[in-house]
């Protein structure tokens, strides 16, 4: 029983570890830019589409099934009431973009 116990607290060591260097790989591939002193985002010539949106505040929902655009839609909806009342900004100062892939693609159409 005891070495039972220790094989498992050996299995769940092994994942924090693995997690721990997944997440900072990650944390290291995705270096934040800092201009003027402050953090932007990196940007790419395949993001200059994102110049063309109105909008002070933006934001991205990604969707991959139809019970996940569902919930991005209502998601959307309190983003906009967030915004309203938090910020005093109208619909016009935000900008939103859902992405619809794999299975939520139809209600892209």
């Amino acid at each position: 029983m005891a070495a039972e116990k220790d094989n498992a607290r050996r299995v769940f060591l092994s994942w924090v570890g693995a997690g721990a260097l997944a997440a900072t790989a990650t944390a290291s591939a995705q270096t934040p830019v800092v201009v003027n002193g402050s953090w932007q985002p990196a940007r790419h010539p395949q993001d200059d589409w994102l110049d063309q949106l109105a909008g002070v505040h933006r934001f991205v929902v990604d969707t991959t099934t139809p019970a996940g655009f569902e919930a991005a839609l209502r998601f959307v909806g309190n983003y906009f009431a967030a915004n309203r009342s938090g910020y005093g900004l109208s619909d016009k100062d935000l900008a939103v973009v859902i992405v619809a892939r794999h299975d939520s693609t139809p209600f892209a159409y």
